[in-house]
């Protein structure tokens, strides 16, 4: 594919990952990356342009309480990243854990009256507030660190699988996003609009998958407060696309495919640094190993970071 290129490539025959990996932004140019390893220890990685770090365990978290099905989801500040993943004890428990650094303290249950779906997100609104979202049996589930629930006014084509949540901020409005895939297959983005005359929930855009390809797994969503676009990445037909939009009302673009080389087994998920730069991970080939596909439109680089 035009504008794709292939750098750093690792050999991926080593202990791999279980579920999804993810990837937050801290505010700089870099990002950092987890993953649930097949040992059931948690690892992080830190990643700077070519600068691709190594994985290191967290060894204050077990990964044991998290169901096999359950991918990680993470965000973050300069000085806070909260990870958040579906628990087995019981069954649809939201786990999460707040840190920095390697200094993580265990994984706790969060929103105790509520079960989930192995589908569940965090967006980081600042370094003191957060919202949690997953899904239910029968909708979807949001709730801030105030305890305020905001579920879309204007649900549609329910039941739901896979969710991913963002959150941006400007001088005078910010925007909360849920993006899911529904009954009919299509992808649906809900967005709150919140300005000092009160909060909206805007029309829904639903996006069919490429053309002759069939949703996987869960999509995601990031964005950048530094220009306000919206960035989209999926899994469909075993490959990663990637589609974007220049604000909370705009239309998305075209699917684009990111790398026909990679093989994805996993669900995406995706981040934005402070240059502009989108950021997508997730695990390729029967290694389960990683990968991160990075840059704009028309310009992304592919580097493989194999298995821990």
């Amino acid at each position: 594919m035009a504008g794709t290129t292939t750098s750093d490539v690792v050999c991926v025959e080593k202990p791999g990952f279980l579920g999804g990996p993810c990837v937050t932004s801290t505010g700089s140019t870099g990002v950092e990356t987890f993953g649930r390893g097949d040992d059931k220890k948690i690892y992080r990685r830190v990643i700077n342009g070519n600068a691709l770090g190594s994985w290191a365990a967290l060894g204050t978290l077990d990964g044991t309480a998290i169901d096999s099905r359950s991918d990680l989801d993470c965000a973050g500040t300069a000085d806070t990243i909260h990870i958040v993943a579906v628990g087995n004890n019981p069954t649809g428990a939201l786990l999460s854990t707040t840190g920095s650094g390697t200094t993580y303290p265990a994984f706790a249950r969060v929103l105790s009256q509520q079960v989930f779906l192995p589908s569940a997100s965090v967006a980081v609104v600042s370094s003191a507030y957060r919202w949690l979202a997953g899904l239910t049996t029968s909708s979807l589930y949001t709730e801030g660190s105030d305890g305020t629930s905001k579920i879309p006014t204007n649900l549609q084509n329910l039941p739901f699988s896979g969710l991913d949540t963002a959150f941006s901020s400007g001088s005078s409005v910010s925007h909360y996003y849920l993006a899911v895939f529904d009954s009919t297959a299509q992808l649906t983005v809900y967005v709150l609009q919140q300005t000092q005359g009160g909060p909206v929930w805007l029309t829904p855009r639903v996006l069919p998958p490429p053309t002759g390809k069939q949703y996987e797994r869960s999509p995601t969503i990031c964005t950048s407060d530094s220009n306000q676009f919206v960035h989209l990445a999926v899994s469909a037909g075993g490959q990663l696309w990637h589609a974007y939009g220049s604000g909370a009302e705009a239309p998305f673009s075209a699917w684009e495919l990111l790398d026909s080389q990679v093989n994805a087994t996993s669900a995406p998920d995706c981040a934005v640094t402070s240059d502009g730069l989108t950021h997508i991970v997730a695990l390729e080939g029967t290694a389960a190993g990683v990968v991160k596909i990075s840059g704009s439109s028309g310009a992304f680089t592919t580097q493989h970071l194999g298995g821990h």
